[in-house]
């Protein structure tokens, strides 16, 4: 039985009970108190996620972090759906936490001015959603330009690559591995 008619009925049976003279107060008020009992268990049954899938969800976060923890090179890098010459990201390394706190080392702070000046943050922090196919990712700089602003991105980890695509701050997360406006676009190698 679906949740949508399990609430008709409670709510019609309410209904019934406050209305008909069939009934006596003494009736529809046990009637009333156990549509309340049945609601309000109804709302907790759709608030409180299901343990077994909230393990599962764990697990797979476990997973994830255990798969993107370590050192990244950078082997492509796109900004603004331009792909970069390497001599820009060769030199750039992640080192992923299993805390989510994240540290880049690079040759330069940032990419040339003609692109922008996209400058990097030494460290800060990432946030990964498991519930979504590519997984959600939220890179929130500690240092630089960008410090304290939410980059919204999406991830995908495939035993030692990355593929990353994120969306610069205040604009919308990207739904797909393709570069544009807007968005830095990254594939790593674990080292």
């Amino acid at each position: 039985m679906s949740q949508s008619f399990k609430k008709f009925c409670v709510l019609t049976l309410s209904v019934f009970a406050l209305t008909s003279p069939a009934f006596s107060q003494d009736v529809s008020t046990k009637l009333i108190d156990k549509s309340a009992v049945i609601s309000n268990k109804m709302l907790s049954e759709e608030a409180v996620p299901n343990h077994e899938e909230a393990q599962k969800a764990a697990e797979m976060e476990k997973k994830v972090w255990e798969a993107l923890s370590g050192n990244w090179k950078v082997l492509a890098s796109q900004w603004h759906g331009e792909w970069l010459p390497e001599t820009i990201f060769k030199e750039f390394r992640y080192q992923i936490k299993p805390d989510g706190k994240y540290s880049i080392k690079y040759a330069e702070l940032s990419y040339p001015a003609y692109q922008g000046g996209f400058a990097k943050s030494g460290v800060g922090q990432i946030k990964i959603y498991t519930d979504s196919t590519p997984f959600k990712i939220d890179i929130t700089p500690e240092s630089g330009p960008f410090k304290g602003r939410v980059f919204q991105g999406i991830i995908e980890i495939d035993n030692d690559t990355v593929k990353i695509n994120m969306a610069l701050p205040e604009r919308p997360r990207p739904t797909s591995f393709t570069g544009k406006k807007g968005l830095v676009f990254e594939l790593w190698l674990r080292q």
